[in-house]
């Protein structure tokens, strides 16, 4: 009988090693690219939400402006509006300017900067003519509440 002397096997400790070292090291890189693409989602996001932020506040400024300029009331001002005022984490810049009544109305015009004092704030300007209503011509021979007697009927 005679006995073969088999040749001597590899160590499979360092294979195994290194590939698990290689299959960490590749899911650390998935990880770290989840990360960064969550990361870039959430600043979208939000610079997202501050556009829309922008644009209602800009929507709400022209309709206060036009309110008071019907009412006979300066509608021209620039302030700062706090967060608690607005749905915001952040206060907002306002400035409402008005051009002169002319035949075919006024201009409005707002601009916003939101947020105010941020990293990377949107500032936006937007610029409306708006009609005012003269108010219905009374008679100089009526009081004011009797002009239209038909109206005042029960």
């Amino acid at each position: 009988m005679t006995f073969r002397i088999a040749p001597p096997r590899p160590s499979r400790r360092g294979t195994i090693l290194i590939v698990a070292l290689a299959v960490m090291s590749i899911l650390m890189g998935l990880a770290a690219a989840m990360l960064q693409a969550a990361q870039h989602s959430r600043r979208h996001f939000r610079s997202e939400l501050h556009l829309r932020q922008v644009d209602h506040l800009l929507d709400a400024a022209i309709a206060t402006a036009a309110a008071r300029l019907a009412a006979g009331e300066p509608a021209t001002e620039s302030r700062t509006i706090p967060a608690a005022e607005i749905v915001g984490r952040h206060p907002a810049g306002l400035t409402i300017t008005t051009g002169p009544a002319d035949a075919s109305g006024r201009l409005i015009e707002a601009v916003v900067e939101y947020p105010l004092g941020g990293l990377h704030p949107i500032r936006r300007r937007r610029v409306r003519r708006i009609e005012l209503a003269d108010p219905p011509p009374s008679s100089p021979l009526l009081p004011p509440d009797q002009s239209n007697p038909q109206e005042s009927r029960p």
